[in-house]
């Protein structure tokens, strides 16, 4: 080997490399971002009318920080509205296991929901296993899933639809008939005996009567109706990111809950769990999401979602 063969061999190994993998050809197209809110709820609305699901971008600032979250109002008179709350397990692995955790999303697209939130709080009897027990009423096309939670002789206040699809919301221990589907808040305990109410009542803030840590910012979801029960407010707002949205208390909640157009309205599960999905009613592709505190979405015991069917099913 000459000495000038063996000089260009050692300044070849002694050289570092400085690709790990080789080079993108010329032109490669590069991943494109995901769309802004504002982008995305208008790719929505050029499939979907407002008049049907009208879509908004919660964006506000505090002197505590920003606030930011998504708000959805269903038209439940619009032909080809069909309610999706998660369905009863068909075999059951164990006694009282109510739910397997399944994260909204992915139910979302497993059950063709064009819309999704989070829905009742839960417990885990199994966590290895995602077994829960669902805290309080929830039904699907008309089965029971977990029946309606009491505390001291008062049942939990509850979102409930008809087998027409018109919604109604049931303050704590006033009877429920007619459930078609349903989910349900959280009422009082041990710790707050006297804490069972409704975010809002009658038109009225009365976020300081419910669940939970009404005064403290959390990422919070919340379903609302409207005074003729033919409309349905969907609410998530992020929170444990102080660079994106620093959370809500239930009382501020409650008040974008009324200027939505919610004459009553229910604090659903959150923190972790919150959880907005909305889909192409066409494609099934992801629309839009909220930003979970965990980085992702949580697997929750049930989700309530909206499907557009093309020829409204018989009830």
């Amino acid at each position: 080997m000459t000495r000038t063969l063996a000089a260009l061999l050692a300044l070849i190994l002694a050289t570092p490399l400085a690709h790990a993998q080789p080079p993108a050809p010329m032109g490669a197209v590069r991943q494109a971002a995901p769309p802004s809110p504002a982008e995305a709820i208008a790719a929505f609305e050029a499939a979907v009318s407002r008049d049907v699901i009208a879509v908004d971008f919660i964006e506000r600032d505090t002197p505590d920080g920003p606030i930011r979250g998504f708000v959805a109002r269903i038209n439940l008179a619009a032909p080809g509205i069909d309610i999706a709350v998660t369905d009863p397990l068909d075999t059951p692995p164990a006694d009282n296991v109510e739910g397997i955790l399944e994260p909204t999303d992915a139910w979302a697209k497993r059950v063709n929901a064009t819309l999704a939130v989070n829905a009742n709080f839960f417990s885990w009897l199994n966590r290895d296993e995602g077994w829960t027990d669902l805290i309080g009423l929830s039904a699907s096309d008309g089965q029971i899933v977990s029946p309606r939670r009491t505390y001291q002789g008062v049942a939990d206040a509850a979102l409930v639809f008809d087998d027409q699809g018109q919604a109604r919301i049931v303050p704590a221990g006033q009877p429920i008939d007619a459930v078609y589907d349903a989910v349900s808040g959280v009422g009082a305990s041990d710790s707050v005996p006297t804490r069972n109410g409704l975010l809002v009542t009658a038109g009225e803030n009365t976020a300081m009567t419910t669940r939970v840590a009404p005064e403290v910012r959390h990422p919070r979801t919340a379903a609302g109706v409207t005074d003729d029960g033919k409309a349905l407010i969907l609410m998530v707002i992020d929170g444990r990111q102080p660079d994106w949205s620093i959370g809500i208390d239930l009382v501020d909640l409650a008040d974008l809950m009324i200027e939505y157009g919610s004459h009553t309205a229910l604090n659903l599960d959150g923190g972790g769990s919150s959880a907005f999905v909305l889909r192409h009613p066409d494609t099934g592709e992801l629309i839009a999401q909220n930003r979970p505190s965990d980085g992702d979405f949580r697997a929750v015991a049930n989700s309530i979602g909206v499907r557009l069917l093309d020829t409204p099913e018989p009830r």
